[in-house]
């Protein structure tokens, strides 16, 4: 992750946040599932969270105080936090959607996506 710090002068200076010395905090909160039967919705974290710190450049803290309003952004980034996943599970006729919100705590536009998951895959 790279950050652009722009002076008065003509030179660029780069501040690099995070790195393999120091991995950017994350969490994810619990996802929701909307559907019919057994959630995916901790197998689907999990996947995620091993996804993420497996790159060495993101860790999700083994303990971290909760604020109290979970979009408050400059509560968690108080905390050491850097981003907050969400997610939402929609389960139709088989077909698993996730939407998913990653936040930004030093209050840029939330990055949403959506993509549809492999049951199969997911080893329920």
């Amino acid at each position: 992750m790279v950050f652009c710090c722009f002076k008065t002068q003509a030179d660029v200076e780069l501040l690099i946040v995070g790195g393999d010395q120091q991995p950017v905090q994350f969490v994810a909160l619990p996802f929701e599932y909307f559907g019919i039967g057994f959630s995916p919705a901790v197998t689907v974290e999990n996947h995620i969270v091993q996804a993420l710190s497996s790159t060495g450049l993101f860790s999700m803290p083994f303990r971290y105080e909760q604020p109290q309003d979970l979009s408050n952004m400059l509560a968690w980034q108080l905390a050491g936090i850097r981003y907050v996943l969400q997610g939402e599970i929609h389960e139709v006729k088989q077909t698993l959607t996730l939407k998913l919100t990653i936040s930004d705590t030093l209050g840029l536009q939330p990055t949403l996506s959506a993509v549809i998951l492999n049951p199969e895959q997911l080893e329920l």
